[in-house]
């Protein structure tokens, strides 16, 4: 079985990897910047989109992403200073005395969204397995109690007679949904961080999701 390889064995890779990485980096990122932009910056959406993106193309021709060191942190954090230090050097405010509000902790709107990014990768590949399974139906009701996905509100009908369930039938598929969930997370979580990490990760994934707003959209 060949497992894939997790972000820090892609990062430090041989160059021909360099397209894998930027593609990784900017499906797993590019939300966290653009929010980051958004917030911290104010810009408009268009115009945080366009940041982003000149973010991204910067990271390619200095190939940021061999600058990071494993020892030194985790690599989302060298991340965010590198968007920061960019947007600093490259943006030109209105006028000479003009500043942004800052937040209570610019680098927490980062993670926020770093940590739905991941979460909207797990549901999407737990989606694609029932799916592939021929139960989108109940994906569909049962997800709705998934963290970040509307506290198990559905229209129309309850959970369980929707799905013509009993109640403790429809709490053990709600069960059974969750541990699969959970399973996926713990995977891509696993993918950024050492295996000693992954606890302490999983930990500060939920604590930065605990923010209201927090749910996938």
């Amino acid at each position: 079985m060949n497992l894939p390889p997790t972000h820090w064995t892609m990062i430090g890779g041989p160059d021909d990897n360099n397209g894998q990485i930027i593609d990784y980096l900017y499906k797993t990122y590019r939300k966290p910047v653009s929010e980051y932009l958004m917030t911290r910056w104010h810009f408009s959406h268009a115009d945080a989109e366009d940041r982003c993106h000149d973010f991204f193309l910067n990271a390619i021709r200095k190939k940021l992403w061999s600058r990071a060191d494993r020892d030194r942190g985790r690599f989302r954090t060298f991340l965010f200073s590198c968007l920061r230090n960019f947007v600093i050097s490259s943006f030109r405010p209105p006028t000479p005395d003009w500043a942004p509000e800052e937040p209570p902790d610019p680098c927490l709107i980062f993670d926020r969204e770093w940590a739905l990014a991941l979460l909207r990768a797990a549901v999407a590949a737990v989606e694609s397995s029932w799916i592939a399974r021929s139960k989108a139906t109940e994906f569909a009701v049962l997800s709705t109690y998934l963290p970040g996905m509307g506290a198990g509100t559905t229209k129309g009908p309850s959970g369980p007679a929707a799905l013509s369930m009993s109640d403790d039938a429809f709490r053990k598929a709600v069960s059974r949904l969750r541990a699969e969930f959970r399973t996926e997370l713990r995977t891509l979580v696993a993918e950024t961080v050492d295996p000693t990490e992954v606890d302490d990760e999983l930990h500060y994934l939920f604590t930065v999701l605990k923010n209201p707003g927090a749910e996938i959209r």
